[in-house]
């Protein structure tokens, strides 16, 4: 995790931006495209989700195993969903999950609970895909915690 922070936030920035301009192409009435998200648990397993591209809130609940959900602006570009009940219903502590949206930028208690990353809403407020930039870095600070090296490539 020594990699240039500052490298690795305008990547992720340029692939939001571009992410953004694909959704805008999209024709009025035509279905929107999956989401990609990751999943990450407490035991900093990471698992792909892909979410509809309209009405996704029901695929979050099911990815994150809860009834209602609350979200974490952790920077622009980069959201993280979690069981909105999580730290009173004796969800564990997600600290890989918790890490990682402190070390981007967020100002949050710990987290509990599986962590569902997305990327930020767009200009209608729906939630975007979670860029390709995003997914490599989130895996490989997870595969980092758990002491793996083979997703620890940027």
């Amino acid at each position: 995790m020594t990699a240039n922070i500052l490298d690795l936030i305008a990547t992720a920035l340029e692939d939001s931006t571009v992410s953004g301009d694909a959704m805008r192409s999209i024709p009025a009435g035509a279905p929107k495209p999956g989401i990609a998200a990751l999943l990450v648990r407490p035991d900093a397993t990471v698992e792909a989700v892909t979410l509809p591209g309209d009405d996704n809130l029901p695929a979050m609940y099911t990815a994150i195993g809860c009834t209602t959900v609350d979200v974490v602006e952790v920077r622009i570009g980069l959201d993280a969903w979690l069981d909105d009940e999580g730290r009173i219903n004796g969800s564990d502590i997600n600290e890989p999950g918790t890490v990682i949206a402190r070390w981007y930028g967020a100002q949050c208690t710990d987290l509990y609970g599986p962590v569902l990353f997305t990327g930020g809403p767009d200009a209608e407020g729906d939630t975007r895909a979670l860029s390709e930039t995003w997914q490599r870095h989130i895996r490989a600070q997870c595969a980092d915690m758990r002491g793996d090296d083979e997703d620890d490539e940027f």
